[in-house]
């Protein structure tokens, strides 16, 4: 094997390679013996199929072309694990000649990536504060899950369950599509509905009907709603008063599943808080990080990596639209755009997260962040005492594939050098 690696533009390498006579005859043997396992010719065994009887069977040109398959897969990895050249991407193939048999590969690789002055960069994780108020406020929403409700004649207040038919009508009288919904829930206060609608409620009883002008502000969601006005007729059907539970060692223990004081439980509580704040003041310190490490990043983005960033970005986007129980259409009509222009709005973002991955890669590079295969035995170990033993199979296979130990790899490279950053 002859092969040649051009430079190109835009982070793609060309792959050049040319096979002799008798390269390409082996690989041709290999196709007939691969190939007579898995032809069925009558009066022959699987995989003791005579050459000459294949040949006829399948037509020489079609063993010639499993064979040139072969070996171009073949002697594209054996260069591109010798040359150790970093490949994003399926190559793309041209065959340049028969004979010799000589072909091109153009694939794209990780692009250069210019980093300088990571230590000029400056960031502080905020010191983590917690107010007795956050302790209380957790506690309450415990609370509030194990409401239980209590019928009312009374005028309706904060915190109290309404159920109501409404229909929205515009100013002559005509029904606005999508405003209509009978025994609609809602809890006074807790902002579940348009501020202007929710204000008029208050105060209401059981029974009563009553015509309010709504208007939706100009940011709703909605776009054919925003700055609009409309008089929704209403009728309350039920109101409800919470009842919500005592704070005693028997809601501690249907909160937490334990044995314990309400006190033991506080402490339990702002230990828990304390920790996610922490997580969390450490996480927006990296953000920020990252941040500042794009503004120092020269870096050229192949056109196939970007496309499949935004790609991704797309299907996380139409995932999300689903579990809204809306499609992409749907959105697109609601706000008045093109695919078009979604895929611009994306495709900035999609270039943002790229850069701030390039860019930590190489940092990491800089840094010389290893990681050692006993501390990804150690993360894999920890990651499966999170599922049960019948779990344990799947996960392993997954390591053994490759992905599972390149994101724990990954994930544990990012955090040595946001360590070694935070505590330099």
């Amino acid at each position: 094997m002859n092969y040649e690696i051009q430079k190109l533009e835009k982070s793609e390498v060309k792959i050049t390679i040319e096979l002799g006579e008798d390269e390409l005859k082996k690989y041709e043997e290999e196709a007939i013996k691969e190939l007579s396992k898995k032809v069925e010719v009558k009066g022959f065994r699987k995989g003791h199929i005579p050459e000459d009887v294949l040949k006829q069977k399948l037509g020489e040109t079609h063993i010639k072309e499993e064979a040139k398959e072969k070996a171009i897969q073949r002697n594209y990895i054996d260069v591109i694990m010798k040359e150790k050249i970093d490949v994003i991407a399926s190559p793309r193939l041209s065959i340049d000649s028969e004979k010799p048999f000589k072909f091109s590969l153009t694939v794209a690789i990780f692009p250069e990536t210019k980093l300088e002055g990571i230590d000029d960069i400056k960031v502080k994780i905020e010191e983590t504060k917690l107010g007795d108020n956050e302790v209380e406020e957790l506690i309450q929403n415990f609370k509030a899950r194990k409401t239980t409700w209590i019928e009312s004649d009374k005028e309706a207040k904060k915190g109290d369950k309404i159920e109501m038919d409404f229909e929205g009508f515009d100013k002559d009288g005509k029904a606005v599509e999508n405003t209509k919904s009978t025994n609609h829930p809602i809890v006074l206060g807790e902002g579940m509905i348009v501020k202007s609608f929710e204000d008029q409620l208050f105060g209401l009883k059981k029974g009563d009907k009553k015509d309010l002008l709504v208007k939706f502000p100009n940011d709703y969601h909605k776009k054919d709603f925003q700055g609009m006005s409309f008089t929704f007729k209403t009728e309350i059907k039920k109101i409800e008063n919470p009842i919500l539970p005592e704070l005693d060692e028997k809601f501690v223990k249907e909160i937490s599943g334990k044995d314990q004081s309400v006190e033991d439980f506080k402490l339990e509580v702002r230990k828990a808080l304390e920790e996610q704040k922490k997580t969390e003041n450490r996480q927006k310190a990296e953000d920020e990080f990252i941040s500042k490490l794009i503004e120092k990043v020269e870096v050229e983005i192949p056109e196939i990596m970007l496309t499949e960033e935004l790609n991704h970005i797309m299907h996380e986007f139409e995932d999300r639209l689903k579990t809204a129980g809306m499609d992409l259409q749907m959105y697109l009509k609601q706000n008045n755009l093109t695919d078009e222009k979604l895929k611009e709005k994306y495709t900035k973002e999609a270039e943002k997260r790229l850069k701030a991955r390039l860019s930590l890669r190489k940092a990491m590079e800089i840094k010389k962040i290893d990681v050692e295969e006993s501390e990804i035995t150690e993360e894999l170990n920890k990651l499966k005492s999170y599922y049960s033993p019948e779990d344990h199979k799947k996960i392993e296979q997954d390591f053994k594939e490759g992905n599972l130990k390149a994101t724990i790899a990954n994930r544990i490279a990012i955090k040595k050098f946001f360590d070694q950053i935070f505590n330099s």
